[in-house]
């Protein structure tokens, strides 16, 4: 998916080694600046696909705030 070899390291280190079917549609089209709408089952780690694309598009050498995300969430509770 062509992302910065410290990010995959990362990815690596907390367990995703491969990515899901949702995830693999919706992570090209955000890289390339289109706004998305991800609809998928709970537990599909949908969150992952925002947060592997805003860490992505980061420039590790500056020192100031690149990125803010706000996404609202609906926890589910048995």
């Amino acid at each position: 998916m062509n992302l910065k070899k410290s990010l995959l390291k990362g990815l690596y280190e907390y367990g995703f080694d491969k990515t899901s079917a949702v995830q693999q549609r919706a992570i090209f089209p955000i890289m390339k600046g289109r706004d998305i709408i991800v609809q998928s089952h709970a537990g599909t780690v949908k969150t992952y696909i925002f947060a592997v694309d805003e860490l992505q598009c980061l420039d590790l050498s500056l020192k100031e705030t690149q990125l803010l995300i706000l996404s609202p969430t609906i926890e589910i509770v048995e």
